[in-house]
């Protein structure tokens, strides 16, 4: 089944009495040839098990198993879920889907595999931010991240500088090797959302430990805490001055510097030198 088809998406919703939930701001991809932008970018990674985040009616999660990826999806629609176990377990018995909340999901259960995830995913919009930094966090877990986002969040991941320059720009500078990705048309999606998308792609090559990747998190919303002070003045909040001031100037740091302006391999090195 096609379920990329808009013709079939809806005679597969109405087969299963289902429609898209406004609440989970539930959007189906329909445009075969984003599917297959989306499968290439993430072939450099076929050897990579895949984890779906948000797989809805299975559209993306039945082209990666024709194309002989191993997936394993989260879902929180529970009729989805089934539906997704009904078409798919009894030809790729290797299949699973997990009913749950990606946000609370316990990303260290993949850990014990014997080769990280590439991840796929296409999430509501509004917890983008939190769902890129828990993965970013996990990153020692995973490959590679292919999320569908919003345009606009996209090219703010983009900047190194200015009022959008923030946590989530310094973490996946600090965890990705490259990054990049392709517009997506509101066109491409029933129903068609208000704003048009992105589908954002990061290389990882990650090997800090997620306690440690944590506490950098932490540590960069203590120096981001007010955008309108220094640097310096609100990692104070938290840290002895005596002990800011020998970093700073370790690391040639003007103490007169915004939040704005240090790169993400001096934020971490600051991190790095205040909490040895």
């Amino acid at each position: 089944m096609n379920i990329y088809k808009p013709s079939e998406l809806k005679q597969f919703l109405e087969e299963n009495n289902k429609r898209a939930n406004k609440r989970l701001s539930q959007n189906f991809l329909i445009d075969k040839n984003i599917l297959e932008k989306i499968i290439h970018s993430i072939s450099p990674f076929k050897s990579s098990p895949v984890l779906e985040i948000g797989p809805g009616p299975g559209a993306l999660t039945e082209q990666l198993l024709l194309k002989g990826f191993h997936v394993k999806a989260i879902e929180l629609d529970k009729e989805f879920c089934d539906l997704l176990k009904q078409r798919f377990c009894p030809t790729y018995p290797d299949f699973h889907v997990f009913h749950e909340d990606f946000l609370k999901f316990d990303l260290s259960s993949l850990s014990n595999k014997s080769q990280p995830y590439t991840v796929v995913a296409n999430l509501p919009y509004h917890i983008s931010s939190k769902a890129l930094i828990k993965l970013l966090i996990n990153a020692k877990f995973f490959t590679s991240l292919t999320l569908m986002v919003q345009k606009e969040f996209f090219e703010r991941i983009l900047t190194l500088s200015g009022k959008d320059y923030g946590i989530i720009n310094i973490l996946s500078r600090i965890c990705a090797t490259h990054i990049d990705g392709f517009k997506v048309s509101r066109k491409c999606f029933f129903p068609a959302p208000r704003v048009d998308s992105s589908v954002l792609h990061m290389s990882l090559n990650c090997s800090i430990n997620p306690e440690t990747l944590e506490k950098f998190y932490q540590f960069l919303k203590t120096g981001f805490s007010s955008r309108r002070k220094k640097l310096l003045s609100n990692l104070a909040e938290t840290y002895e001055i005596a002990a800011l001031k020998e970093a700073f100037k370790n690391y040639d740091i003007d103490e007169n510097s915004r939040v704005e302006s240090i790169s993400p391999a001096t934020y971490f090195q600051l991190f790095d030198f205040l909490t040895r």
